[in-house]
């Protein structure tokens, strides 16, 4: 494995732990009904998964063309993280949904 492909394996890491992080934040200001922070929150979530999906390509085309000598536990762990950062993407975007129609209805 080359320094680059764990460089790309950091990158899908840091990538998907900031993704994480807005969406817990964005999760935060549905609560408090801070609806167009959580929009701009869910909008950043979207820039970072991308970021992550971006780089997983790129080390799945890698491994595809054989470039990538063997799965080492750091790609399995970041593909972990990618995984996560998904799916908070879809909760936080579930949770701002529920906020609103709660704030909506006056509850």
């Amino acid at each position: 494995m080359t320094v680059s492909d764990t460089d790309e394996m950091m990158t899908l890491i840091s990538a998907a732990t900031n993704a994480r992080d807005a969406a817990m934040a964005a999760m935060a200001s549905s609560r408090a009904g801070k609806f167009a922070q959580a929009d701009q929150r869910l909008a950043l979530v979207g820039q970072y998964v991308q970021q992550a999906q971006d780089a997983h390509t790129h080390l799945l085309t890698l491994e595809a063309r054989g470039e990538l000598p063997q799965v080492k536990l750091l790609l399995v762990h970041a593909e972990s993280y990618l995984t996560n950062a998904a799916t908070m993407q879809a909760v936080a975007t579930e949770f701002q949904a529920v906020y609103q129609r709660l704030a909506d209805a006056n509850i």
